[in-house]
């Protein structure tokens, strides 16, 4: 199962952020796909819940639950 809370990542010098607040449950034996435009921080919610996301490049604030 994956929980995720109220996810925010902001790039350090960034004016936006690049998530702005997600929240999201997969039960296990669920598949989802993520889907939007170029930009609109598919990957980079990947990589905070993989923990591939270096904390020296972004602020990331929320909850993710594996």
């Amino acid at each position: 199962m994956v929980e995720i809370h109220d996810l925010h990542v902001r790039f350090h010098g960034a004016s936006r952020e690049a998530v702005a607040g997600i929240d999201l449950t997969i039960r296990d034996g669920e598949v989802v796909g993520l889907v939007g435009e170029s930009g609109s921080g598919k990957t980079v919610t990947a990589m905070v819940v993989s923990g591939l996301m270096p904390r020296r490049k972004a602020d990331v604030s929320g909850q993710v639950l594996l």
